[in-house]
């Protein structure tokens, strides 16, 4: 398209379908998007600055539920609450109220350690609540199900549901940090080499079943009788293509709770629910444990460090079999196309060989975000007929051809602003 009023009322269509964020000190900039709005998306940002003993923390979360958006909620309005007290608790208890580099080298596997509890503690949590409501799930009838779900909808729903989890955990002052996730979201660090390129290093594993340990250790737990137990398609069960996520409990709990309890969701069609509960036969199948990564970000301080954390909407455009190239796989790492785009003189504008249209810097023109210029990249760039087909419902709807969006968010967080 090259008509130039129809480019920029494209532009100006997906502007106002975004919902963006910004703060400083240092600057981190958030989008997120879903074609048919806000009430269908289910991905989750959060970022908070901590003050602890007057050293300055940063903190960025990314989620991505799936069947709905109980889950990422939750855990982005109550996760990171706890991971700042328990932050605390180790900076105070263990470390006389600072962590530095004096004691960097026994801190790091502290904090390390402390993330990993917390955020399967979480986890447990989830299910710590539906026991309490449902203690004996064997001997539970349909109408006292039904009572339950009634009553207590978003404990259930929380814990019915799932959502994966990336995070950054930033020591400003000291210049390091823990990346953690948990599902097939991404946290990433981009730099500038001395020739001046920028590049990015995914800095904890997708945890898919693509993933030969993955996949492995998931089938391995069970016995040769659940013949399936991963499908050809690398779905667990044929349902779920993550082999670690946060919720989920009826891939964690015991199968009665499926059958039983979980079922009887009026959110879903009974018939889904009904073959749900059969695939189920022993739990559990996956776990919240964490990947988790220390980095030491003074040694890449000159290089322009900036933290990238997306959802694997990102992973699907940057794909492109189910976007702009069907049924072909682009095979370029997303956190690489990702970095290309950032600002700056390492703006690479060949990444539009990847994406299959003409990229530009500052996307969004005066509205100031990277993560909003990222995003529109992405989804069309200057190329006005792919940005039209991003907000195209009836397209999007239709069975074929496929033409698939997910929910997609980035945060964009420019240490170096500190």
């Amino acid at each position: 398209m090259n008509d130039p009023n129809r480019l920029a009322a494209a532009r100006q269509r997906l502007l106002e379908a975004f919902q963006s964020t910004k703060s400083s000190s240092p600057d981190v900039h958030g989008v997120t998007f879903q074609p048919f709005g806000p009430s269908s998306n289910a991905d989750r940002m959060f970022t908070e600055r901590w003050d602890i003993r007057g050293q300055r923390w940063l903190f960025l979360a990314v989620c991505d539920g799936h069947g709905g958006s109980h889950t990422s909620t939750y855990t982005i309005e109550t996760l990171p609450g706890r991971l700042r007290a328990a932050l605390r608790r180790v900076v105070y208890g263990r470390f006389g109220g600072r962590i530095d580099r004096s004691n960097l080298e026994v801190a790091k596997s502290y904090v390390a350690s402390m993330l990993e509890v917390e955020i399967v503690e979480f986890d447990r949590s989830l299910k710590k609540a539906v026991r309490d409501l449902c203690p004996n799930p064997s001997e539970l009838r349909e109408e006292h199900a039904k009572q339950l779900l009634s009553e207590h909808e978003d404990v259930l729903l929380r814990a019915f549901q799932g959502t994966t989890l990336v995070l950054a955990l930033v020591n400003l002052d000291h210049r390091f940090m823990w990346a953690a996730g948990v599902g097939d979201s991404s946290v990433a660090l981009s730099t500038i080499s001395a020739a001046g390129k920028r590049s990015a290093e995914l800095l904890c594993k997708h945890h898919t079943f693509k993933d030969p340990q993955e996949y492995y250790r998931t089938v391995m737990a069970h016995h040769s009788s659940e013949k399936v137990v991963v499908d050809y398609d690398n779905r667990l069960l044929g349902l779920l293509r993550m082999s670690r996520a946060i919720g989920d409990l009826p891939f964690k709990m015991e199968r009665a709770y499926m059958q039983n309890l979980f079922r009887y969701l009026p959110e879903y069609e009974p018939e889904n629910m009904a073959l749900f509960a059969e695939k189920i036969v022993n739990p559990p199948y996956i776990t919240a444990k964490p990947s988790v990564r220390f980095v030491d970000l003074e040694t890449v301080w000159r290089q322009d460090p900036v933290i990238l954390l997306f959802t694997d909407g990102v992973d699907n455009i940057v794909d492109g079999s189910v976007v702009f190239s069907p049924g072909v796989a682009s095979g370029v790492p997303p956190h690489e196309v990702v970095a290309a785009l950032l600002p700056g003189p390492s703006f690479y504008p060949r990444v539009s060989s990847t994406l299959g249209h003409p990229v530009e810097p500052e996307w969004g023109r005066g509205v100031r975000n990277v993560a909003v210029d990222i995003l529109g990249n992405l989804l069309g760039g200057s190329n006005g007929e792919r940005l039209e087909m991003a907000l195209d419902l009836e397209r999007l709807r239709a069975p074929t051809p496929v033409f698939h969006i997910d929910d997609v968010t980035i945060m964009v967080a420019l240490l170096t602003t500190a």
